[in-house]
């Protein structure tokens, strides 16, 4: 009996979880699953479960935005923070190959906000 449950744990190692961590980065790795912009208002989603169920997220008004920083890591990807008024602060991170189309949206919504690259 034993032996069939490590024939079947290996087999799970090997082919299912593979295959579900690849569905599972598919779903969280999606621009709109990251960041959402509408109106004045910008819908951040920091984490992966909240990326994968569609959660509320942090929203933050774009008019208070004053700073956008971007500092890449290249294991990690890209931390961006979003700097407000009030010297409050918002980081969420983004995989490299997204990171292009967050600026691009972000300079588009925040066009007043000053960018900085670290």
């Amino acid at each position: 009996m034993d032996i069939i449950a490590i024939i079947v744990f290996v087999l799970c190692a090997t082919f299912i979880f593979p295959v579900l961590f690849g569905l599972f980065e598919l779903k969280t790795a999606k621009l709109k699953a990251i960041i959402e912009v509408e109106d004045s208002k910008i819908t951040v989603r920091k984490s992966a479960v909240e990326r994968l169920l569609s959660l509320k997220g942090n929203t933050v008004c774009t008019a208070s935005i004053v700073r956008i920083q971007f500092a890449t890591n290249p294991i990690r990807g890209t931390c961006v923070t979003l700097f407000n008024k009030s010297d409050g602060a918002l980081d969420f991170w983004v995989p490299g190959h997204l990171e292009n189309a967050v600026k691009s949206k972000l300079k588009i919504a925040c066009s007043h906000a000053k960018f900085v690259e670290v």
